[in-house]
């Protein structure tokens, strides 16, 4: 946003028939604005204009001829495209209980996170430890807050869950390096706490986490995440060999490249893996649960204002705003866009 409150919108235009003097203009989808010229763009070809706008309509081409990419937006309309969950993908997810998305976040996206994460980290007091992990404040930044629905996974985990989804919990984790000798024990563990509550037999899905690798972690004990696959389906608390910092079952380490980002469900066991190298692991995860989950105290209340304030709102399009709390069906509306047939289960059925 600038100074006096515009919208900096980033076109990409490209004529598929080039030729001096073409012109075209994008109209809002309001019939009573059918026609009404935005922005005219004269002679240009595979250029980017800048284009200061005060509304946050959603954008249509007005020449068939014309092609426009919207590289970057602020508030507004919903912008994400459509990224198809694969059957790879989700039969993955059903039968481990997680699964690997490759090069989700591009150079620049990284490095911006990277340097946010770094100021936020910089007063986080480790004790000695080596393991720095910060929860609240991170919707709050800019760049932290377009992870919030305009990244490429997005797409995947309206699919996995369905429209009816919300931010639970967010995390920034910094693995520094650390002696080479194992801890006392892991902390293996399930998300949600679903099963302290209604016990592990036949403990539901209630949402995943989708954590975005910000720096290689793609060699044996370099700070990622462990898993062991297929605990998810288990209706027994983990079992650990007195003595034994890790269970019977094998776990998974997977190998990861700055720019992937991993996706796990609700009830897979899995903790922090430990950090051998010479370099710290950057690991920022947001969790997207059920409606009816309530989200952590620090996305409520932040900074002395109740959450999400006018401020995060305006960073965030309208999947955003449903993704912290702020009302609306965006996800609804967007799986509709795209013809996905996500249904709720019935409340009754004709026999």
């Amino acid at each position: 946003m600038t100074e006096q409150g515009y919208l900096v919108l980033h076109f990409s235009v490209r004529f598929s028939t080039p030729g001096p003097g073409r012109c075209g203009f994008l109209t809002a989808p309001d019939s009573r604005k059918k026609g009404e010229k935005l922005h005219n763009f004269l002679k240009l070809n595979g250029s980017v204009i800048e284009y200061l706008y005060r509304h946050s309509f959603q954008f249509m081409i007005a020449y068939s001829d014309i092609s426009i990419t919207l590289i970057s937006s602020g508030k507004g309309a919903n912008i994400m495209e459509f990224v198809e969950l694969t059957e790879a993908q989700r039969q993955e997810f059903e039968e481990n209980g997680y699964f690997i998305m490759r090069s989700v976040l591009d150079d620049e996206m990284i490095g911006r996170l990277t340097e946010a994460g770094d100021r936020l980290m910089a007063s986080l007091n480790l004790n000695g430890g080596h393991y720095g992990h910060r929860r609240d404040g991170l919707v709050q930044e800019p760049v932290f807050a377009e992870l919030v629905s305009k990244t490429k996974a997005i797409p995947l985990v309206i699919q996995l869950l369905g429209t009816n989804i919300h931010i639970t919990n967010t995390a920034l984790l910094y693995k520094h390096p650390q002696p080479h000798e194992l801890p006392e024990q892991r902390g293996w563990h399930r998300d949600a706490g679903v099963h302290l509550d209604l016990g592990h037999k036949d403990c539901p899905r209630v949402g995943l986490k989708v954590a975005y690798c910000l720096t290689d972690c793609d060699v044996p004990n370099s700070g990622a995440t462990l898993f062991i696959p297929k605990s998810h389906k288990s209706g027994v608390p983990l079992g650990i060999p007195e003595g034994e910092i890790d269970p019977i079952e094998p776990y998974d380490e997977p190998l990861l490249r700055a720019g992937d980002a991993y996706f796990f469900e609700s009830r897979i066991y899995h903790t922090t893996g430990l950090n051998f190298t010479d370099k710290t692991a950057k690991i920022v995860i947001y969790g997207y649960h059920y409606a009816w989950l309530k989200p952590e105290g620090y996305l409520l209340y932040y900074n002395d204002k109740q959450q999400p304030d006018e401020d995060v709102l305006a960073l965030v399009d309208d999947l955003g705003k449903q993704f912290l709390g702020g009302g609306g069906g965006a996800a609804a509306q967007w799986a509709t866009e795209h013809n996905l047939n996500l249904e709720q289960a019935p409340h009754s059925v004709t026999i």
